[in-house]
């Protein structure tokens, strides 16, 4: 069963890619988007120290480790980064009133030194905490390997900080360089802390033929539970490392992913979640700053003009089937023709008896 594809975990992995698509809408409830910020992003940490433990990654070699995570990861990261650069381009060429080289030269920086263009910044802290995470476990015991990521978790949280309150990055660009890159290496040690809870947690949850009533019920709970206690902590943001109470965040954050995988594990077997969560990597690309949203949006306002009644409810779904219908597009045509630029050989359809790879 260790290479067995769990597709709860796709479905999870799904439902967490609708979830930061809606929460970069502009139009999103400001309670709604304090909820989803409060476990969206760690809910992929989690899912992939599940996979490490599912999958025993470990055991492999690390020289084997380091290149399947830099196929994987790095190179969808150095793909979208250049779509990023070359729309920026675009748009400084068609409307040079709207940006300016100055916005391109951050961008760049932003590429450069693992900060990430805007979405992209989970994806070198993926790979880090990955490889960080593999390197400790291959060489140390469980009670050591959860001991070194909450030290490292509490460092980067004090070490940002006093970074923040003492180093104002923005003083020239070698400066920003190097702050960016150090707040890479902070949310990597914050991803470290979820990828480890992960993967112990992997070790408790069970795997039945039949779903169970009790894990349903909990997800339920830990979901309510999360609403309650992240609107009480107030919005929070992974990507800026903006906690506000760092305990409550990290609870929050695991009570709002296990309820979403718990859920997922015993409700019937979804083939959409599965098929976004299979996809959620090119999605998390292509949404945002490869203008799909942007041009969603544009879209439901062009044919909300000639609707009359629940004109705002017709805009939300308008938005969401746009998208849909062009990420739909984009993923055939990564999976088909531009498999390469993500890291892979050659497209391979999932199916019940697929292994992680």
């Amino acid at each position: 069963m260790e290479n067995r594809r769990l597709h709860y975990l796709d479905m999870a992995k799904g439902v967490g890619i609708i979830l930061v698509v809606l929460g970069h809408s502009t139009y999103c409830n400001d309670q709604l988007l304090t909820i989803i910020s409060s476990f969206h992003m760690p809910l992929f940490f989690i899912i992939s120290g599940m996979l490490l433990m599912q999958i025993k990654e470990e055991e492999k070699s690390f020289a084997t480790i380091i290149k399947r995570k830099w196929k994987g990861i790095m190179i969808p990261y150095i793909t979208f980064s250049v779509i990023y650069m070359l729309v920026d381009f675009w748009y400084l060429w068609k409307h040079p009133q709207v940006i300016d080289f100055n916005f391109i030269k951050m961008a760049f920086i932003e590429f450069v030194s693992l900060y990430g263009i805007s979405v992209l910044w989970f994806l070198p802290a993926l790979f880090f905490g990955e490889v960080l995470f593999l390197f400790v476990r291959k060489k140390s015991s469980h009670e050591v390997t959860i001991g070194v990521f909450l030290v490292l978790g509490v460092i980067a949280i004090i070490m940002k900080q006093v970074f923040d309150r003492h180093f104002p990055i923005h003083q020239n660009d070698g400066m920003l360089l190097f702050g960016y890159f150090l707040t890479t290496i902070f949310r990597t040690a914050i991803g470290c802390l979820f990828l480890t809870f992960g993967y112990y947690i992997k070790f408790i949850i069970k795997e039945r033929e039949k779903g169970s009533l009790s894990e349903f019920l909990l997800g339920i709970l830990f979901l309510i539970a999360t609403v309650v206690i992240s609107l009480w902590n107030g919005r929070v943001d992974m990507h800026f490392m903006a906690f506000n109470h760092k305990a409550i965040y990290f609870l929050c954050a695991c009570l709002g992913s296990m309820g979403v995988i718990f859920l997922c594990k015993n409700i019937k077997h979804s083939v959409v979640l599965t098929y976004f969560g299979v996809n959620s990597l090119i999605i998390m690309g292509t949404h945002l700053d490869a203008q799909v949203l942007i041009i969603a949006i544009r879209a439901s306002l062009w044919v909300n003009q000639y609707i009359t009644r629940a004109k705002m409810y017709f805009f939300y779904l308008g938005i969401a089937v746009a998208i849909i219908l062009m990420e739909l597009v984009i993923i055939y045509m990564f999976n088909h023709w531009f498999y390469f630029l993500l890291g892979k050989k050659k497209r391979k359809a999932i199916n019940t008896n697929d292994q992680y790879k």
